[in-house]
């Protein structure tokens, strides 16, 4: 599992071309700067792994 900012096109576009399923978004799970930010989250199953 991995965790991406919304923001991070280029993460996201990454991990779907390495295999990773889109699992949700954790609304405010972050926080630094003095600001809470939401994250994607990210999976890869063993059984998927190409």
């Amino acid at each position: 599992m991995t965790m991406v900012m919304l923001e991070n096109l280029a993460s996201m576009k990454l991990l779907n071309k390495l295999g990773f399923s889109e699992e949700g978004i954790l609304k405010e799970y972050g926080f630094w700067k003095g600001k809470f930010h939401d994250l994607r989250i990210f999976s890869l199953l063993k059984k998927d792994y190409k």
